[in-house]
């Protein structure tokens, strides 16, 4: 059994006492720090969902203007209308990139990853299907095109990047 008698004249003499407490200070200050750590990084990943749902929700209309440029001009939408495919490929950039920046902070596998590159990948079918209207008939560009139109599947699926984002860093407010 320990003398407590013993422990206590130790602690109170100041040779253990100082030590405890320098460790304790150590220990306190490095879980702030991480907890700072966390909410810098969470703060960041809100900020970039925010950007990248706001993105998405600008390269749903930008999907619909290259619909309508390759609908109205066939193979020679880039001729007739190579601004729509300059304004599709910068939106089709930044999603990407901001693809890659989530993936990096979550993981590849994450719910709002996958979510969010399946929207992404509707961007790039729709770039992909606009780059090569001119190497293709009228008929077919259209066709090509008219098989893309799921509109709603995009929709959905940014919808669902949405929710998974408000998921993992919503915040705790109660609307109305």
């Amino acid at each position: 059994m320990a003398d407590w008698t013993a422990i206590t004249g130790i602690v109170v003499s100041g040779v253990v006492g100082p030590a405890t407490a320098a460790s304790f200070a150590l220990v306190h200050q490095a879980r702030g720090q991480h907890h700072d750590r966390e909410m810098a990084d969470l703060a960041e990943l809100r900020k970039l969902l925010s950007e990248a749902s706001t993105d998405l929700r600008e390269a749903e209309g930008q999907r619909g203007l290259a619909g309508s440029a390759i609908l109205t001009h066939g193979q020679w939408v880039r001729e007739r209308a190579p601004e729509v495919l300059k304004s599709v490929q910068e939106t089709a950039r930044k999603v990407t990139l901001q693809s890659e920046r989530i993936g990096l902070l979550l993981g590849d596998d994450h719910p709002v990853t996958v979510a969010h590159r399946e929207v992404v990948d509707y961007i790039t079918r729709a770039l992909t299907t606009l780059m090569q209207a001119d190497i293709a008939n009228d008929k077919t560009a259209r066709d090509e095109w008219i098989a893309l139109q799921h509109h709603e599947d995009m929709t959905a699926a940014r919808l669902r990047f949405v929710k998974e984002s408000h998921r993992l860093v919503g915040s705790r407010v109660q609307a109305g």
